[in-house]
């Protein structure tokens, strides 16, 4: 197939470090296309302009890859010889594609708007296919960020610019992952299926990137020293990236072992660079462009990888930039100082991530990850790595069992249809249908990408093993990061409590001394955690703080306690079934029935406890309370039973006490499994009275009923029997 790909600023990368662009050409290429890339002679944010005679447009062929460049106007900044040049390059189009010979398919990039349009419009005149790729919103972006207002004449036309070419265009590929959310905004899902948008995130060769890292080293004094912590940001230089924040959070640290090390150009930079020097801001240094091929030696050599911008409203749609997945093949931490929707960083824990926007918040968190301990740091380091294998994963997978599978057929069968010549339509429904199978054989198998992923990028041995995890009182200025590590804890207390409380159960039917110990560690553990968590969040509470933050520490306070109380019960289930096995008693058949169904019941309020806190997850947390009521039946049931069969001489007096005693510790675990997901709903309803907000759920509507019902069906005693 012919393909052209049409990116106004797609010249190659050592002009400018726009690397998806001709990645994707060599793809296609190596599949046995041709390729060819229409891109403008301008280089962006720079003063080259690759033609520089009177001819109206040339080629080369850089690294194997064909361009074609369109004579464009030089310019500068973000002015009116920038606009003339964007709608230079979409008006000249047309005239210089007719020397070619005409295309099969045509890929059509925006920003800006105005050349993808010509690119679908000269697809649908030539009769071809034509994909638009979407890597900017426009013009929601001009009016997100205030440049414009929403009624603005420009805006309007390029609002039905941008839905034509969304409608016209056979496919789109958006590089934010929530794109399909901005066109339901819109009000224009009834006319664009979802079925034509695809989802095609920026990412990294890690083949490519490990080789340059070794065969393209940078030398940079600053990058060997060892006596510093270096946060390396890479990227471009202008007022949009708000840098100067950075200058500011640079003046805030106070450990001198941080420097600030910063690769990239832009019209911002001499502006930053005087600053430097008259502020005398010593532990920033700018240090030019680089090609892109050098950036995986920069990264990887680096501490600690800077993600900075400043947050905006289409943040809420995912963001996909280059850097982010250069990061993660570094192999280094990353911190993001801004928060945004379908976060791949918070996905993978493969940093921090600030949820406000100051100079004074960014250094507290550059010196916190300058003293991290070395375990945790590995971790982080790893987390990153394995960010990118995954990614790289889905689709190495995909292609070699899917292959498998058509060479099999193609052997065994000998289809007629193979013999024939591929279409544009079967070019789309075939990779239409390997996305599908890809993502159904792979989506119940998380578990499996994530161990090969570890496997690949193992643990550390300086990583592994029992460890108890601290909290830094450092971050206490800091109340967002302080919050962030104390649910993490509290998450690892959680964990420890319902084991221990699990592993109670399982002593009753099969007690060892390894289990055994096992409880009793987990029940220290958890006072440990109730301990290091009560203190700092009470220190916390005296830090200045927003609703929402003091909220999360009260809800944080309240959930520890239970979780440390079912590390108690767990501890009295054990001595209970101790006793038993000391002084030989048994329960009756009915009896142990019964506490099968009753344990089964609080195995599952545990499990929704948990999860629902773990996950913050309203729906889950709302099914605790109904179950909760049927467990506090189930025990009423079962001591009556009990009093009856003791009368009746089927039960000895010594056994029933301890069957007491063990419903009193189930029940009340069951309590506190209320009491957490309580304070779950209660965080999400900014609402701390825990009465109140149950009040509420069982009167709202007949859904707590309904749950209710279902639980009494599925945890029904036994009819009593008189032969016990």
């Amino acid at each position: 197939m012919n393909i052209w790909l049409i990116n106004h600023y797609a010249v190659p990368p050592k002009y400018y470090p726009l690397a998806r662009p001709t990645l994707f050409a060599k793809y296609l290429m190596a599949m046995g296309h041709t390729v060819t890339i229409f891109a403008a002679s301008s280089v962006h944010n720079s003063d080259i302009n690759l033609i520089t005679d009177g001819r109206k447009w040339r080629e080369e062929t850089v690294d194997g890859v064909h361009y074609v460049y369109i004579k464009c106007c030089d310019y500068q900044g973000s002015g009116l010889k920038r606009i003339y040049n964007i709608c230079e390059f979409a008006w000249k189009l047309p005239g210089v594609c007719k020397q070619f010979t005409k295309p099969d398919a045509i890929v059509a990039t925006s920003m800006p708007p105005t050349s993808c349009a010509m690119g679908v419009r000269m697809g649908r005149k030539w009769d071809c296919k034509t994909v638009a790729e979407i890597a900017d919103l426009w013009p929601e972006s001009i009016v997100a960020y205030g440049i414009a207002g929403p009624h603005n004449p420009a805006v309007l036309a390029l609002r039905r610019l941008e839905k034509w070419i969304y409608k016209k265009a056979d496919a789109l590929v958006f590089t934010m992952e929530g794109a399909y959310d901005y066109i339901v905004e819109q009000g224009w899902d009834k006319e664009i299926s979802r079925s034509k948008v695809h989802y095609i995130n920026n990412g990294v060769d890690l083949e490519q990137f490990d080789y340059n890292k070794e065969h393209f080293p940078v030398d940079d004094p600053d990058l060997d020293d060892p006596d510093t912590f270096k946060v390396v940001y890479t990227g471009s230089i202008r007022k949009v990236n708000n840098l100067g924040l950075l200058l500011d959070a640079a003046k805030c640290v106070n450990d001198p072992c941080v420097k600030i090390l910063i690769w990239g150009d832009g019209d911002e930079r001499e502006a930053l660079e005087q600053r430097v020097r008259d502020e005398n801001i010593s532990n920033v240094v700018f240090k030019g462009s680089v090609e892109k091929k050098y950036i995986p030696s920069i990264v990887s050599r680096a501490d600690a990888n800077l993600m900075h911008g400043t947050p905006g409203p289409l943040f809420r749609f995912g963001i996909s930039p280059n850097k982010m997945f250069d990061y993660f093949a570094a192999g280094k931490p990353i911190l993001m100082d801004f928060e945004t929707n379908y976060n791949p960083v918070e996905q993978y824990q493969a940093g921090i991530i600030l949820n406000s926007l100051s100079g004074e918040t960014t250094a507290q968190a550059l010196q916190r990850m300058a003293k991290w301990p070395e375990e945790e740091y590995a971790r982080y380091c790893q987390n990153a790595r394995r960010a990118a294998v995954v990614h790289l994963l889905f689709n190495v997978i995909g292609v070699v069992v899917l292959l498998t599978v058509f060479c099999i057929v193609r052997a065994a069968f000998a289809p007629a249809l193979l013999n024939e010549s591929a279409t544009m339509a079967g070019i789309a429904v075939t990779h239409s249908v390997f996305n599908v199978l890809c993502t159904a054989m792979l989506l119940p198998a998380g578990g499996l990408l994530e161990k090969l992923a570890c496997r690949i990028v193992p643990d550390d041995p300086q990583t592994q093993g029992e460890k108890t995890t601290e909290l830094d009182e450092r971050l206490l200025p800091t109340p967002s990061l302080a919050l962030r590590q104390s649910r993490a804890v509290a998450r690892e207390m959680a964990d420890c409590a319902v084991r221990a409380l699990n592993n109670a159960l399982t002593a009753l039917d099969h007690n060892t001394p390894e289990l055994a110990q096992s409880i009793r560690d987990d029940e220290e553990l958890c006072d440990h955690y109730e301990d290091i968590l009560g203190t700092y969040l009470v220190k916390l509470s005296t830090q200045k703080m927003g609703r929402d933050e003091s909220e999360e520490a009260t809800e944080l306070l309240k959930t520890i306690g239970d979780f440390e109380r079912i590390s108690d019960h767990a501890v009295n289930i054990l001595s209970s079934a101790e006793e038993m096995e000391q002084k030989g008693l048994t329960f009756s058949g009915s009896a142990l029935n019964e506490l099968a169904i009753l344990t089964s019941a609080i195995r599952e309020i545990l499990s929704l406890s948990l999860k629902s806190f773990s996950s913050q997850d309203v729906a889950l947390a709302q099914q605790v309370e109904p179950l909760e009521q049927v467990i506090d039946t189930l025990k009423e049931q079962m001591r009556t039973r009990h009093i009856l069969r003791m009368q009746q001489g089927h039960c000895s007096i010594e056994a029933g006490f301890v069957l007491s005693d063990l419903l009193t510790d189930l029940e009340r675990t069951s309590d506190h499994c209320s009491n957490i997901a309580g304070c779950v709903i209660d965080a999400r309803a900014h609402n701390l009275n825990l009465h109140e907000t149950l009040r509420q759920a069982k009167t709202a509507d007949g859904s707590f009923q309904q749950t209710y019902e279902s639980y009494v069906e599925k945890y029904q005693l036994p009819v009593p029997s008189s032969n016990v």
